[in-house]
């Protein structure tokens, strides 16, 4: 909420978020910005190139494919442009002499539209291996179950100068057009005008991206309206404290050892999450390894003696729903406190 109020969009405004592929970019965005249009890049070897975009049409979301060249000869890109791709093109040709280089097929070209929101990529490039019989198929593959709901009607496959007949895809090509004229469909661009990558990336924000967030926002909406005494006194009081200061600074002092409390295991983290009713954020690998940070509510703690294994019956904010995770699964626990306490500014 605090996002859109800055924003402060007219209602003639069309507002564009440009992401990765992941797929935890779409449902929020979908939820507080309903009418924006959401670009995907995704970056795997098996479909990078390929670009997403879901958009409202005609009171339904659709999503439609492209490649991310789809505009490349719309526009004259800028001389930095130019030696970005000459020295990617080298990059490339290094990495195509490297021995036991996995091959892939080519991506498919095709535009594609479908009725309803598509998470995974479509029309992927696929593992050439010598051997066609050691090729497992997903079913086979341990652990691949899809938890996101199907695709929906594919209304459209071919190629480009036939799908701008459609006025959704003409749609989506004048706003690719307009923002990416001459260049490829990449999260570069943006993240170069708001040079905000950088600056998150040693905070590890995976682990505890809401944190961050927080912190940011607190930043922009309430200490950028103070001035330098205001900023210093605030500083003084509320952040750099005498508590701050003897448990983050004063280390190797022997009374501050004696006071340095020993930090909770995950086990008595989540119990007293229950018996206090609070939510915890959690760093979480799934039994295919992903990792993924989620905030929940932990309801009840079911222990099984055949297998020795613990699960956290929670509510998942990031699903609306109960779900299930395992004890042992959970790499790092934080008990939820959104107001930060200390800011670099």
């Amino acid at each position: 909420k605090a996002v859109e109020k800055k924003l402060e969009i007219s209602e003639n405004t069309q507002l564009v978020f440009i992401t990765d592929g992941e797929q935890c970019f779409v449902e929020p965005i979908q939820e507080f910005f309903p009418d924006a249009i959401h670009i995907r890049q995704f970056h795997k070897p098996s479909c990078r190139g390929i670009i997403y975009t879901h958009l409202r049409y005609e009171g339904e979301y659709h999503t439609v494919r492209m490649l991310w060249d789809v505009v490349l000869d719309e526009g004259k890109p800028s001389e930095e442009a130019k030696k970005r791709r000459e020295y990617k093109a080298k990059k490339r040709l290094h990495s195509k002499q490297r021995k036991n280089k996995v091959k892939y097929t080519e991506l498919s070209k095709d535009v594609m539209v479908w009725k309803g929101t598509v998470y995974n990529p479509r029309g992927v490039r696929r593992r050439i291996n010598e051997d066609n019989n050691t090729r497992k198929t997903n079913d086979e593959k341990a652990g691949k179950r899809n938890t996101y709901p199907p695709d929906g009607d594919l209304i459209f496959k071919g190629e480009l100068e036939e799908s701008k007949k459609l006025n959704i895809v003409s749609h989506c090509f004048k706003v690719l057009k307009r923002l990416f004229g001459g260049l490829y469909i990449t999260t570069n661009h943006v993240e170069s005008i708001f040079n905000v990558k950088n600056k998150l990336k040693p905070h590890r924000t995976m682990k505890n991206g809401e944190r961050i967030l927080h912190c940011v926002l607190y930043r922009e909406l309430v200490l950028s309206k103070m001035n330098k005494s205001e900023l210093k006194e605030h500083i003084k009081e509320n952040i750099i404290t005498p508590e701050f200061i003897q448990n983050n600074v004063l280390k190797g002092n022997g009374a501050q050892k004696k006071m340095k409390k020993k930090k909770p295991s995950k086990l008595d983290s989540i119990e007293r999450a229950i018996r206090e009713n609070k939510d915890i954020s959690i760093h979480y690998r799934d039994r295919r390894k992903r990792h993924t940070s989620r905030t929940i509510t932990p309801l009840e703690l079911v222990h099984n003696d055949y297998d020795n294994t613990t699960k956290v019956i929670a509510y998942c904010h990031l699903r609306n729903g109960k779900r299930t995770f395992y004890l042992e699964r959970i790499q790092n626990i934080t008990l939820r406190d959104p107001t930060p306490s200390f800011l670099s500014l």
